[in-house]
């Protein structure tokens, strides 16, 4: 045989043998099973998976001249399935499923399908998928890897999967497709997920289908979405969006905010009511969400009236009819819904009451509780002259305006130069004086102004300052700020006496005024008036201030610039002698010049101790002009003067060195002349003459020093460097009367 006819035989062998193969299917479906069975018998023990399954069949129905053996039918199958072949496979999968020829067994029906579903079958892959929930659960890793992430249908299975771990995926998302579908309770779940603190979830899915929940959700649900936002902490602070000063956007989140107002923040629920009702922040706009956020924000004790109020104000009408209803509800609210009527006041202002108003009695309403702080001045310039003019003029409206609760809240309002000024531009000025004059009596700034400005004569001022007096006019130390001080008063006075007339006797009068009388002493020689032009009882005054050593002080000052040297001796003996151990050096001068009748029954011998004596007692208790003094006696020429003390001159000048006296700083100024340290340089070279020139300046001043400060200044005019040889008047001692009549520890 030859090549060729080798090919032919070959090729005919192999046709003939799938022709046989394709009968035996035949075969079997036209019932010739004992045909069947002799053409595929042979071939299916040779391992042809389509024979083996044709011939397990047979066997397992009996069919023709075989016997049913089923155990030995479905091991043909099995091998069959075993190579693959696709009819076996789910002959097994349906048969292990129903449990037809051998007993029910899902697994091994699993594994059928499964091995089926690989070979690309989708109705295997349907069956597989039934059989991953029937045997292991909906959410098991199988079951969840099963499942189409595109089909809508599955999506609540799908986010379940993804919260037990089996999937990756946003779990959220997936509960939110599942509410579009109709589970309501899933939005629940994707709050409950997205409204954890830090987890990063953008909320604006959520508050989008917020009112498609409000209209599905039952209460309980909506409760359980309240008490979500609650306890994740959803508060007010959220809310803070306004841009700072400097135009920075705060740390504010409107989206956080809408979740406040769902937890129930009574502050947070007003704004985001306002938000659903005009579609405000990017959401959408919902009625039935703002009306229930509008009682979210009314709900409970702690109701937040003016943020209520601040959310209607695009709503004049709505604003106004909730703010009356919070007049009656809750009377103690009062004040607070008296700044929240500054829309209203302002629309009366402007001539449109209507906007707001639907009667004439509502005008009344807002004139009797609107709290006048709030408003611009020319605001209430504007309601003053419509109160005098056009209401009056109205007969329903001067009624309205009649009323007790009007008439007291329009007294209420404060005086302010703007208002003033607002009503002086109105038709008539005399309206602005009106409201200045019925102010004057009762306010401490419109007295002020009337006061500088003219506008009454002096009797109606002065009668105004004394029934403001316990109100405007206080006795304090002038060391107090913002309080007017005697000595501003005394000043002010000497300008114009009359306008500060009442306001000196009322400090005078006092009962804490030894103070104020102290200063009056300083500064009445500048005034040029006597006492009796105040209606004070200065009597009374000498009583109460009989032991003020700062008083007696002054007194003592006095009498000694009028060379009334016995009484200045008494006085400055007693001022020495008392707590503030003030005036020791005028009377340690009188004695040491022996200028009183007391100082001369004194022998000269008895003088320098009680001299000393004196100084020390103000110098221990801390007076600068006690230790000054000291330091002039003690730093005189020791062939000149007694008292003089070289080591005790400097440990004198050393304390003042350190001191801003104005004691002090004569005696550092002054020490250039000292005896202790004279040298030749100073003559020479004219060190001191600077000093020369500021002494004689200082004593051309009307403000002096203490008695003996003005007696060393003299000294040093009349020092020889100062006064050369030859040079006028330099001899001639200064007067007494410059000596300063401040009673300061200068």
């Amino acid at each position: 045989m030859n090549f060729l006819q080798k090919i032919l035989v070959v090729l005919f062998i192999l046709i003939s043998g799938s022709l046989k193969a394709g009968e035996v299917t035949d075969l079997y479906e036209n019932e010739e099973f004992d045909a069947a069975y002799r053409l595929g018998y042979a071939k299916a023990l040779n391992g042809d998976p389509e024979s083996l399954f044709i011939i397990g069949k047979i066997l397992i129905g009996g069919e023709g001249s075989s016997e049913e053996n089923v155990k030995k039918g479905l091991k043909f199958i099995k091998s069959a399935a075993d190579d693959d072949y696709q009819k076996a496979i789910i002959f097994l999968a349906i048969n292990y499923e129903e449990g037809e020829f051998s007993k029910q067994n899902n697994k091994l029906a699993l594994k059928y399908y499964e091995k089926c579903a690989e070979n690309g079958s989708s109705k295997c892959k349907k069956k597989r998928d039934k059989l991953y929930i029937k045997l292991s659960g909906a959410i098991s890793k199988k079951a969840c890897k099963s499942y189409n992430k595109r089909d809508k249908k599955l999506a609540n299975k799908i986010a379940r999967c993804i919260v037990s771990g089996h999937l990756e995926g946003n779990a959220s998302s997936y509960y939110l497709i599942s509410f579009d579908k109709g589970n309501t309770n899933d939005f629940i779940k994707a709050a409950n997920r997205m409204l954890k603190p830090k987890s990063g979830a953008n909320l604006n899915p959520l508050v989008q289908k917020l009112p498609e929940f409000y209209e599905k959700a039952s209460d309980k649900q909506i409760n359980k979405l309240s008490k979500i936002a609650n306890q994740y902490g959803y508060d007010f602070k959220s809310c803070n969006i306004k841009k700072s000063k400097l135009g920075f956007k705060s740390k504010g989140n409107p989206l956080s905010c809408v979740f406040a107002a769902i937890a129930g923040d009574t502050k947070a629920s007003p704004i985001v009511s306002k938000w659903w009702r005009n579609g405000d922040k990017g959401l959408p706009k919902s009625k039935k969400i703002a009306l229930l956020m509008m009682e979210n924000a009314e709900s409970g004790d702690d109701v937040d009236f003016a943020s209520i109020l601040k959310s209607l104000e695009n709503d004049p009408r709505a604003h106004f009819k909730k703010a009356k209803s919070f007049l009656s509800s809750s009377p103690l609210s009062k004040k607070i819904i008296g700044k929240e009527l500054k829309l209203e006041a302002e629309l009366l202002a402007e001539g449109n009451p209507t906007e707001f108003a639907s009667k004439e009695e509502d005008v009344g309403v807002v004139l009797s509780n609107i709290n006048w702080n709030v408003l611009k001045p020319q605001t209430i310039s504007d309601l003053i002259y419509l109160f005098k003019t056009e209401y009056k003029e109205d007969v329903v409206m001067s009624e309205v305006i009649s009323s007790s609760k009007v008439v007291r809240n329009m007294n209420k309002i404060p005086f302010s130069k703007e208002v003033y000024i607002g009503l002086i531009k109105q038709d008539d000025s005399q309206y602005a004086r009106q409201f200045l004059e019925t102010k004057i009596y009762n306010d401490c700034n419109a007295l002020k102004y009337a006061t500088n400005k003219n506008e009454f004569d002096i009797e109606i001022i002065q009668k105004a300052q004394r029934k403001l007096a316990g109100k405007c006019i206080k006795v304090v130390s002038p060391s107090k700020k913002g309080k007017k001080s005697m000595q501003a008063l005394m000043m002010q006075a000497q300008i114009d006496f009359d306008k500060n007339k009442v306001l000196i006797e009322i400090r005078l009068n006092g009962k804490n005024s030894c103070s104020d009388y102290e200063v009056y002493l300083t500064e009445e020689w500048r005034l040029g008036v006597n006492h009796q032009y105040l209606d004070v009882d200065f009597d009374r005054l000498g009583k109460i201030c009989a032991n003020d050593g700062t008083v007696i002080y002054k007194k003592a000052e006095i009498a000694f610039n009028n060379q009334d040297y016995d009484e200045a001796h008494e006085l400055s003996e007693k001022a020495c002698d008392s707590n503030q151990a003030i005036g020791c050096e005028i009377i340690a001068t009188i004695m040491k010049d022996q200028l009183s009748a007391n100082a001369r029954a004194y022998s000269p011998e008895e003088i320098k101790p009680v001299v000393i004596n004196f100084l020390m007692q103000g110098h221990e208790a801390g007076d600068d002009k006690s230790t000054a003094m000291l330091f002039d006696l003690y730093n005189q020429n020791p062939i000149f003067s007694s008292y003089s003390s070289t080591p005790q001159a400097e440990e004198m000048i050393k304390i003042l060195r350190k001191k801003n006296s104005l004691a002090a700083k004569v005696r550092k100024k002054t020490d250039c002349f000292s005896n202790r340290k004279m040298d030749l340089k100073k003559f020479l070279f004219n060190q001191c003459r600077p000093v020369c020139a500021w002494a004689k300046k200082q004593l051309t001043k009307k403000k002096m020093y203490d008695v003996a400060s003005n007696q060393a200044i003299n000294a040093v005019t009349i020092n020889p460097i100062c006064c050369p040889e030859g040079e006028n008047n330099c001899k001639k001692k200064p007067s007494k009367s410059n000596i300063s009549n401040s009673s300061s520890n200068q």
